[in-house]
């Protein structure tokens, strides 16, 4: 049995410090990608716990069934959602994020959740598909917020439509909402906004945050090669 080196800890603890992440698939990735370097994952965590950077997590050690379903081609699907931002209080979070590649394409904090607010992102989010990368965007997946879906039907039952379905519609843009009570069906919104809880406290400006979030390792993506959502867009 061999234990780290004092190279290879003072690497993980580099690595940690560049990537701003303490989770040893992430870092352990890391160091293989920038710095060709491979190490043992359970040596990796121990280091990590010895540290203070890392904690055990009970459920983490459950054997778990995995059912991800994701598009293969990037711009086929985005999805938008609201946060109530915990970190930068009274702000609200909305993002515009490629179910494919993870990548934020846009996103800001409101002062409202306003329906005219998620038209300008979408609006954006639709110029830099075709600008940057040759493409239109096929559908989009929202839950069924009133600044999303109209969930009022006139006398003969015939539901109505929200600016944001209109604009959609007028773009040629399926929109697929959420079931109620589902939130797995934008599960990746979600999981964006925990890790906006997490990490956004440590920078500037969220521009600044969304350009971390978007050259970060994601693990979604692939737990064996470190890949990010501006790799992953381009692939």
């Amino acid at each position: 049995k061999t234990e780290l080196t004092e190279e290879e800890k003072e690497l993980i603890n580099k690595a940690v410090k560049e990537s701003g992440l303490t989770g040893a698939v992430h870092i352990r990735l890391y160091v293989d990608k920038y710095y060709n370097k491979t190490l043992p994952y359970n040596k990796v965590h121990k280091h990590l716990l010895k540290q203070g950077l890392s904690k055990e997590d009970s459920e983490k050690k459950k054997q778990r069934k995995y059912s991800k379903y994701e598009r293969k081609h990037s711009f086929s699907l985005f999805h938008l959602d609201w946060h109530d931002s915990k970190v930068i209080k009274g702000k609200y979070v909305c993002v515009v994020e490629d179910d494919a590649s993870r990548k934020i394409i846009c996103g800001g904090e409101f002062d409202t959740e306003e329906a005219k607010h998620n038209i300008k992102l979408m609006k954006k989010a639709i110029e830099i598909a075709f600008n940057r990368y040759s493409s239109v965007v096929r559908e989009c997946n929202t839950d069924k917020g009133s600044q999303f879906y109209c969930n009022k039907s006139d006398d003969q039952g015939n539901r109505g439509k929200t600016e944001f379905e209109l604009f959609l519609a007028k773009q040629g843009i399926n929109h697929i909402p959420s079931r109620k009570n589902h939130p797995q069906t934008n599960g990746k919104n979600e999981r964006w906004f925990r890790t906006y809880e997490e990490h956004r406290g440590r920078f500037k400006t969220f521009e600044e945050f969304i350009n971390w979030y978007n050259n970060k390792i994601h693990l979604g993506l692939n737990r064996k090669k470190g890949i990010t959502p501006n790799e992953a867009i381009g692939f």
